[in-house]
């Protein structure tokens, strides 16, 4: 039900995703093919019992630069926001605050962050590589980086509103 050709790097990377639809999907095809760590919190954790790491804490976020340095993956959303004012950016023309986890790893693992955008579609969830950021070259603070991410997937959910949960959550809402 899946198909997604996995990403093209020497070594580790970030995949960044937007909520979908097919979270649920998604994050079981990645622990059953054992592709990726995922990066949750909150609900995700009570509801993958294998899904136990939340960016947290120093022993926490070495094991995940180690995982990426030894050319490992890692699965995080990025329309995560938090009532922190961590780093305010502008999503959909809102004030919002993100976290800078997905910019500082890769600059400190020295790995990119790829987009990839999922899409249903004859009955499979096509998993598309959007945006790629590299760090080897790039000055951008991570707060740049991240406001870089989200207009990214912004233009896509604009282009094809059904690939945000939120969206379909709200039109389902409104019936």
């Amino acid at each position: 039900m899946v198909n997604f050709i996995t990403p093209n790097t020497r070594g580790g990377c970030i995949i960044t995703t937007c909520h979908t639809p097919w979270a649920r999907l998604l994050v079981q095809w990645c622990l059953q093919k054992e592709f990726a760590i995922i990066i949750a919190s909150g609900i995700w954790i009570r509801r993958a019992k294998q899904v136990n790491k939340c960016g947290k804490g120093y022993t926490e976020l070495r094991q995940i630069v180690n995982h990426l340095r030894s050319g490992g993956r890692i699965v995080i959303t990025m329309d995560v926001f938090t009532d922190s004012k961590n780093c305010s950016l502008k999503f959909f023309e809102k004030e919002c605050s993100v976290s800078l986890l997905p910019a500082r790893l890769a600059r400190i693992a020295n790995v990119p962050i790829i987009t990839v955008v999922p899409e249903l579609s004859n009955q499979t969830i096509h998993i598309h590589e959007g945006q790629r950021l590299d760090f080897n070259h790039s000055i951008s603070t991570p707060g740049e980086i991240m406001q870089t991410l989200l207009t990214y997937f912004e233009k896509e959910i604009r282009k094809s509103p059904s690939i945000w949960s939120s969206f379909v959550q709200g039109s389902l809402s409104k019936q």
